[in-house]
């Protein structure tokens, strides 16, 4: 896929990504989710929604980030005129084997709260830190497969996952 989106997010954007990180993660702690809950987990989350939100500005589509507001939790990450979003981000080292996944548990919320998901992955480069978007799918894209286990052999989550060839280019992500 060509169009990969690349962003680097401002000291104040990584500062303000770092502090919702904190709040969710202390807000969940003690909570069994899909996934394991770690804040480095939160933490990458937040900046792939951060630079998701930010490639919406950049394309002048309107966007709303829900995700800025822990009160917001239940709703989708970014609403938009296209339709409402959610983020999934991973760190690089783990996109080719982990990535573009939604646990099997997830999937029935994300199709109440999403029409599509952004993919994207964040590290930090420089002291700045890089969010890539590579692409997007709708959500029933996310069962074109049958589930499978991904995951650190210990802790594996039974996931739909596709194929980095499977995800829709940016340049097919447009307003209606």
């Amino acid at each position: 896929m060509a169009d990969i989106a690349s962003i680097y997010l401002s000291e104040d954007h990584r500062e303000y990504a770092d502090n919702l990180a904190q709040d969710t993660f202390e807000r969940w702690k003690e909570t069994k989710g899909h996934y394991r809950n770690l804040l480095s987990s939160h933490v990458i989350g937040r900046y792939g929604e951060m630079g998701a939100y930010q490639f919406f500005i950049n394309r002048r589509i309107d966007a709303y980030p829900y995700f800025s507001n822990v009160e917001y939790e239940g709703l989708c990450d970014i609403n938009t005129k296209i339709g409402r979003c959610e983020v999934k981000t991973w760190n690089p080292d783990f996109w080719d084997d982990w990535g573009r996944a939604v646990s099997v548990a997830q999937l029935p919320y994300l199709e109440k709260k999403a029409d599509f998901i952004l993919w994207c992955t964040a590290t930090e480069e420089n002291g700045l830190i890089h969010v890539k978007v590579h692409g997007w799918n709708t959500i029933p894209d996310m069962t074109v497969r049958p589930p499978i286990m991904t995951g650190p052999q210990d802790k594996q989550v039974e996931n739909y996952q596709l194929e980095i060839e499977e995800l829709r280019p940016l340049s097919a992500l447009r307003l209606p």
